[in-house]
C-alpha cells in the first residue's frame, strides 16, 4: 500500500517505495557486515608435541658398592678386628646395594613406562 504525501513545499512523498528501500538498504547492510566473517579464515593451532625428558641410562645403573677393607689395615688386625672389618664391609655394601638398587630399579620402570607413553622419547633416548 503505497501512500503519497504532499508538503508544505510541494514535495510529494511515496511512503510505500520509501519504507521499501530503507528495508533493501537495511538488509544490504546486514549482509555487508557478515561477509568478513565468511571471508576470514581462523588462525591455524599451533603444533603441541609432548616430549619425555627422560634420564641417561649412565645415570640409572647399579650403583658402585663399598670395597673391602685393604689388605694392610685386614693384616694387621687381630681375629676379632678382621671378623669386624668383614661383617662391616658386607652390611655395608648389602645395605647400600639393596636400598639403591631398588631405588634404581622403580626410576628404570618409570623410565620404561614414559617411552612407552611417548614413543619419540624412545628414539632420542641415549644408547
Amino acid at each position: 500500500m503505497s501512500r503519497v504525501l504532499k508538503t508544505s513545499f510541494n514535495v510529494t512523498v511515496n511512503v510505500g517505495g520509501l519504507l521499501m528501500r530503507l528495508a533493501a538498504l537495511l538488509f544490504m547492510l546486514c549482509l555487508l557486515i557478515g561477509l568478513p566473517g565468511c571471508a576470514t579464515t581462523p588462525a591455524p593451532l599451533p603444533d603441541i608435541r609432548y616430549v619425555a625428558v627422560l634420564p641417561d641410562d649412565d645415570f640409572i645403573k647399579d650403583c658402585d658398592l663399598q670395597p673391602p677393607p685393604d689388605k694392610t689395615t685386614y693384616l694387621s688386625s687381630d681375629a676379632n678386628g678382621r671378623e669386624d672389618l668383614l661383617t662391616q664391609a658386607y652390611k655395608g655394601a648389602t645395605t647400600d646395594g639393596i636400598v639403591c638398587n631398588a631405588r634404581l630399579k622403580r626410576v628404570r620402570e618409570w623410565k620404561a613406562q614414559q617411552q612407552k607413553l611417548y614413543p619419540s622419547a624412545a628414539s632420542t633416548a641415549s644408547p
